[in-house]
């Protein structure tokens, strides 16, 4: 399931605080995106897990 949200957010570029649309994929983020200038932040759920449970996982064992 994939929800919407609307939210007023800082824009890098716009420099100014805008409207913005969060996309939800389930209970996890999944994009924001820009409504003025349509600048798009993805989510990669995987990627961030790998990074940061290799991460974790060493911090622990050093």
């Amino acid at each position: 399931m994939t929800s919407k949200v609307k939210a007023q957010l800082f824009c890098l570029h716009c420099n100014k605080e805008t409207n913005h649309t969060i996309t939800y994929k389930g209970e996890y983020l999944e994009d924001i995106k820009c409504n003025i200038c349509g600048n798009e932040i993805r989510i990669n759920r995987e990627k961030l897990l790998e990074t940061y449970t290799v991460d974790f996982i060493d911090r622990v064992l050093t």
